[in-house]
């Protein structure tokens, strides 16, 4: 399976002097400053990409299973929800949910 060559670990936003911080436990991602949209409009950019890796995470899963020949309905059914469950998962942290 391909692999995330960026940052690892789980990330979240806190505020910082700068604005709204992207962060892992070790280390900061990235900043969105809030001087040109509404804090509403940043909040939702920052947990769409809080939510990237997850997102990518699912897609992966979904694109190996269609890209592997399957051998039977049950293998069929465990991989379709597992892919789901990741990617529901992740729309959810995506919009706020």
């Amino acid at each position: 399976m391909k692999e995330f060559k960026g940052t690892k670990g789980e990330w979240f936003a806190a505020r910082d002097a700068n604005g709204l911080g992207i962060f892992t436990e070790r280390e900061k991602i990235c900043t969105l400053f809030e001087h040109r949209h509404s804090g509403e409009e940043v909040d939702a950019n920052a947990g769409l990409i809080v939510a990237a890796p997850e997102l990518l995470k699912a897609l992966l899963s979904i694109t190996e299973y269609w890209n592997t020949p399957q051998e039977s309905n049950l293998s069929l059914n465990y991989h379709i929800e597992h892919s789901l469950r990741l990617a529901e998962k992740a729309i959810n942290k995506a919009i706020g949910l």
